[in-house]
């Protein structure tokens, strides 16, 4: 082929825009079918709510992409390119295409069973991810940087396509769960497009000919089956020219660019600290309601895409390693930024911020994976497992106010011994978190689970006598709220006569919302039901609470963050 030893590519080799486009598509299904995955988390949370899916499927996802990736960077100069391309693809393909089977043959039910299947799955994405992105990286840093910068700009592109897609299914099939599939039905379709588009495609385009045959002669021992698939055969003069070239070790390329590597770890580590699990399960719902976790995923997405393409503008572009270094460590700013946020601000304010930390993700990252490939991509995936682990800890828990015009009941049921001496108690507070009226009595021998619901029932009660009609009802057992929300089933007498006197109780109300909130979130409830113990008679406290629980108020009005282990 002629020029195949120039420096530069020949001016009339064609195809460079087709390319582009190609690595585009290919970037894009590089993380299509995890984002997929991500993005609805929502869904997973309702069919998985004790697993905290949004950390624990990236939990999975991560040890088996880092392993996956130490193992072909150690082994990179043996490994076909083309072929581990091409797996990466098709082990794409076949996971997603097994998600949709499995949500098929479970009929979209939760469980233990079909949640380790999701995990399972959620780890071949894992291996894809490290056989194809490193593998492409790698395969278009020996081409022309807009080929690189298209495959970076897909991969971005593709975590905001699949979370307006999500936007949309959640809006038409919202009461449908169903519709879910749809958005993993086009990812493993475009899947297996993209297997097309790589295997008879991009190695006929005349310019990748080109690199790929440059690579060959300049000491590039994975290339030759890509060489093949493009009709290109060497000869032994071009195979005695390639063995006179050596390639730089590991170590060597490692230690010449650790500054990039130390910067994309720290990218990325912030990044998975918040990005996805934080949102998901650490920033409310406000006025946004289920939509919450989605706008902001989707927002992080749009601006980490947008941001990619800042540093095709030359005058904008960040060239200084010093200047890299810098930016990456000030990002960690925005820890604290996001937890008086959380606490203190409204949805407007975290919209702001997680635009901020997509657009610093996004122009950050270029850079650095520009100027390298497979020990870089081991570096982004380091700093993604070292985010998520690090996302794993404490739960902030706070209590909420609930909306004008409505008022929230915390309750709760206190039992000392498996069958012993019961007591309840329960707070009614206003949007204002002003004390309304206060409760606690102890009711005798009776089940934790008996206690809970007696706790309730007492404060239905007292709703009806003061004719408050938007009631939110907020309880510490998650089985209670099973037991009054999906209707299940209670085999303890007792209980069922207080289930039923519930039922009765509840369709009198306007509007009644009944939710769970971690123990931290419920203290005054659980201080007064403490305090039952202690009465020989039941009490009520009306505007003014009592001393035991007056601080836990005040606390609870000023949105205090208390942190729970998992």
């Amino acid at each position: 082929m002629e020029g195949s030893s120039q420096g530069e590519a020949p001016r009339r080799l064609e195809g460079k825009y087709l390319g582009m486009a190609c690595c585009w598509a290919l970037g894009l299904a590089t993380l299509v079918a995890w984002n997929c995955m991500l993005t609805i988390e929502d869904y997973y949370y309702k069919l998985f709510p004790k697993y905290h899916p949004a950390r624990m499927l990236t939990l999975i996802y991560m040890p088996f992409a880092v392993v996956s990736m130490a193992i072909l960077t150690y082994y990179e100069s043996k490994i076909d390119t083309r072929k581990r391309n091409l797996s990466g693809l098709v082990l794409f393909f076949l996971s997603s295409l097994l998600l949709l089977l499995l949500d098929l043959a479970s009929s979209g039910k939760g469980g233990i069973g079909n949640f380790i299947g999701i995990g399972a799955i959620a780890g071949s994405f894992g291996v894809a991810d490290a056989l194809l992105q490193g593998g492409m990286v790698g395969d278009l840093f020996f081409m022309c940087p807009e080929f690189l910068q298209s495959y970076l700009a897909g991969i971005a592109a593709s975590g905001f396509l699949i979370s307006a897609l999500r936007l949309l299914t959640k809006a038409a099939f919202e009461k449908f769960p169903n519709g879910l599939r749809k958005g993993v039905m086009i990812s493993t379709f475009f899947e297996f497009l993209c297997i097309l588009v790589y295997a008879f495609l991009f190695p006929k385009l005349p310019i990748v000919k080109y690199y790929r045959l440059k690579a060959s002669t300049e000491g590039s021992n994975t290339v030759s089956a890509d060489l093949a698939a493009g009709g290109i055969h060497l000869n032994q003069g071009d195979e005695n020219e390639a063995k006179r070239h050596e390639r730089l070790s590991n170590k060597e390329l490692f230690f010449e660019n650790i500054d990039y590597a130390v910067d994309l770890t720290l990218i990325f580590v912030l990044t998975l600290s918040i990005v996805p699990g934080f949102i998901y399960e650490d920033t409310g719902s406000h006025q946004l309601h289920s939509w919450y976790a989605i706008v902001l995923i989707t927002v992080f997405n749009a601006c980490d895409m947008v941001s990619r393409y800042i540093p095709l503008v030359e005058f904008l572009k960040l060239k200084s390693r010093k200047g890299l270094m810098i930016a990456a460590l000030s990002r960690f700013l925005l820890i604290p930024a996001f937890y008086f946020t959380a606490k203190y601000g409204d949805q407007g304010w975290m919209i702001l911020l997680i635009s901020f930390l997509g657009l610093t993700n996004g122009y950050l990252t270029g850079p650095e994976q520009n100027a390298l490939g497979n020990l870089l991509v081991l570096c982004v995936l380091c700093g993604v497992f070292a985010g998520v682990a690090l996302d794993w800890g404490p739960i902030p828990v706070s209590w909420k106010k609930p909306q004008i015009g409505w008022t929230k009941l915390n309750f709760d049921g206190s039992c000392k011994g498996t069958a012993g001496k019961a007591s309840i108690g329960g707070v009614f507070r206003n949007h204002d978190a002003e004390f309304l009226l206060g409760y606690a009595e102890s009711i005798g021998g009776a089940t934790s689970t008996v206690a809970e619901l007696a706790a309730l029932r007492r404060g239905l009660e007292l709703v009806l006598e003061n004719g408050w009609s938007n009631v939110w009802l907020e309880g510490d057992s998650k089985s209670l709220v099973d037991i009054i929300v999906k209707r299940k089933q209670v085999r303890c007498k007792e209980a069922q006569r207080q289930v039923s006197h519930i039922n009765l109780i509840m369709p009198e109300l306007q509007n009644c919302v009944v939710t769970h909130v971690f123990r931290e979130g419920n203290r005054a409830a659980d201080k007064l039901a403490r305090i039952g113990h202690q009465l020989q008679k039941p009490k009520i406290w009306r505007h003014i609470p009592p001393d035991d629980i007056l601080q836990i108020v005040h606390e609870d009005a000023k949105g205090k963050i208390v942190f729970r282990r998992r």
